[in-house]
């Protein structure tokens, strides 16, 4: 496991990590959100794998990997895309029994609502949880997190272990932005 943020302890940049989520980007554009959905998996401790998986230029090769051995074995898929957003229902369609949670990619000027109202307008049937606004790609992570947990009771105790730990980083932060408005 790869140190994050600073948040694990050591015994957790050496656990095993529990369950499979799969992400798909759209495109490489889409590798910031992803390395900020990665960073919150690894520090819950959950396993994930990255591919890199277009619904426009290329359905087939989706489509494939959708059938393979390796979405076979996913727990969660998180399908990261912007634009017209099409990779999270294409996931959803061929996955009819997986989670999948859409995470829309802002443009140049931080608005994800395009891509936000491709993925909440789903037809019935084929549905994706979405996640958006700035907190999306952790969001993401941790409900892919909280959904494992229905099949693995021991990921609850690593994800009780992780907001325990970003409670405390953020009341930290915020302590120190108040002694500092307070003395200026």
């Amino acid at each position: 496991m790869i140190i994050g943020d600073g948040m694990e302890t050591p015994q957790q940049t050496t656990r095993v990590p529990i369950g499979n989520v799969t992400i798909l980007l759209g495109s490489k554009s889409d590798e910031k959100v992803a390395e900020s959905i990665t960073k919150t998996l690894r520090n819950i401790g959950v396993g994930y794998q990255v591919r890199i998986r277009s619904a426009h230029r290329d359905p087939e090769r989706l489509r494939e990997f959708l059938r393979g051995e390796m979405a076979e074995v996913t727990d969660v898929f998180i399908g990261v895309a912007g634009v017209a957003a099409a990779l999270p229902g294409a996931i959803a369609s061929e996955r009819r029994t997986a989670l999948v949670i859409g995470v829309p990619v802002p443009d140049a000027q931080g608005d994800d609502s395009i891509p936000l109202n491709s993925m909440l307008y789903m037809p019935p049937g084929v549905p994706v949880l979405v996640v958006g606004g700035p907190g999306a790609p952790k969001n993401a992570a941790i409900a892919a997190a909280q959904a494992i947990a229905l099949r693995y009771p021991e990921m609850t105790d690593r994800l009780t272990d992780f907001v325990e730990r970003d409670r405390a980083k953020s009341a930290d932060g915020a302590q120190e932005v108040e002694k500092k408005l307070e003395t200026a």
